[in-house]
């Protein structure tokens, strides 16, 4: 059974209730493909992950590229299938619903809390 974790803003505004997280080099690998969507309060934390492929992917996302204190290093908003992404710097990535970026209003330096 997958953990699941919640995202919160640093202000402590709930995010997204649904956090799985893929630490594994298969699960890391794997990300989302083979989905046909994902939920609106649904997100895949990648850890350690400085790059996403969209390869074999049926929906855009949207990518957070965090650093290992959780703080906001990029932002990719509707990263479509068979695209690249990347952010040298980061320690892991979360891929969320496409329109999550915007609907949040989340900037880059924001610092996030995942518990």
């Amino acid at each position: 059974m997958k953990k699941t974790f919640r995202l919160y803003k640093e202000d402590n505004t709930l995010l997204i209730s649904q956090i799985e997280k893929a630490d594994s080099f298969l699960e890391r690998l794997k990300g989302l493909m083979f989905r046909s969507n994902i939920d609106d309060d649904y997100g895949l934390w990648i850890e350690p992950c400085n790059s996403i492929h969209m390869l074999g992917m049926r929906f855009s996302i949207d990518v957070i590229y965090i650093d290992s204190e959780l703080r906001i290093l990029k932002l990719v908003k509707n990263l479509k299938p068979y695209r690249f992404s990347f952010c040298f710097n980061a320690h892991s990535a979360l891929e969320t619903r496409s329109g999550f970026v915007a609907k949040t209003g989340l900037c880059l330096g924001e610092k996030l809390k995942i518990i």
